[in-house]
Formats: C-alpha cells, sequence, structure tokens
C-alpha cells in the first residue's frame, strides 16, 4: 500500500487485457453504489497530464467547495478530497501506465475507497494482491461486479 494511505482506504485493482470490460464493471459499480457515497470522481489515468487535468475538472465540478480567488491545481483538489468528512469513492481508469502515476495523485484521509482499471499488473504492488481480480474473457463480468460490492461491503 502506498505511504501516505491512512490504513482505513480501501484500494481495489482491476486488470486485463484491453476492450475486455474493466470500464464497464467500473460504471456499473459506480451506479449501484451511488447513493453510498457523498461523491464519486472519475480520473482518467491513461497519462499523468491526463489524470492531472481529470482532478482540475474535479475542480471546475465543485467550485462552491473549494476556496475562491485561488489558482488551483491537482495538489489542491488532493487535499480537498482526503478533507471530505463522508465516504467517497475515486475511481483511476484506464492506468495502463507505471503506477508511480496513480501514486502520485492518491489522496490521504480515511474515508475513501479507491478503484484502479488497467492492463499493468503491477499496480497490485500498491493495492494487494487479495484487493486485485483480473478480469478475463473466461470471467463473467457480473462476478467481479459482485466481487466489488462484497470486497467494499455494500452486499
Amino acid at each position: 500500500m502506498a505511504e501516505n494511505m491512512n490504513i482505513d482506504t480501501q484500494m481495489y485493482f482491476l486488470y486485463g487485457m484491453g476492450g475486455i470490460g474493466k470500464t464497464q464493471i467500473c460504471l456499473k459499480f459506480k451506479d449501484e453504489v451511488s447513493d453510498y457515497y457523498s461523491h464519486i470522481f472519475w480520473i482518467d489515468a491513461t497519462s499523468e497530464n491526463i489524470a492531472d487535468q481529470s482532478f482540475k475538472d474535479i475542480y471546475k465540478t465543485y467550485t462552491v467547495d473549494m476556496p475562491s480567488g485561488v489558482s488551483y491545481s491537482s495538489a489542491m483538489v488532493l487535499q480537498w478530497i482526503t478533507n471530505i468528512k463522508t465516504e467517497w469513492l475515486l475511481i483511476f481508469d484506464n492506468a495502463d501506465g507505471s503506477s508511480e502515476i496513480v501514486e502520485e495523485f492518491l489522496p490521504t484521509g480515511d474515508k475513501g475507497n479507491i478503484l484502479i482499471t488497467g492492463k499493468n499488473p503491477e499496480h497490485q504492488r500498491i493495492v494487494s494482491p487479495e484487493n486485485s481480480s483480473e478480469v478475463s474473457i473466461s470471467v463473467k463480468n457480473y462476478i467481479i461486479f459482485h466481487w466489488l460490492l462484497i470486497k467494499l461491503g455494500h452486499i
């Protein structure tokens, strides 16, 4: 687990070939649990620049909760997410590069759940093997979907 993460923050990783359905599982999961979380954030983690822009888009969406008149950065958004007092979900989709890209954008705190999708099984080192699942043609997506619900305590 990343050093800056609180032990109460839960992280999960879905990995497998491109086009196998990882994003669709996350979309279904997001829809299913949307009432449970105060905030659900979707980060396109295709690259560091795109992830950074995704965090800046969060700022634009939640400007009411951010200080006015201050230039914003992904670090400021991460601090704001860290300070949220209710349960939130952060999804890093398409994290196909090195795990350092995801690690750079991990908020601290103990109220969040983080879900990562990607092709690179290297991300297991920041999540843990027991919280990782390979999505393959032989595994039906609904099985993975229910695994996520069970892991996060929603069923």
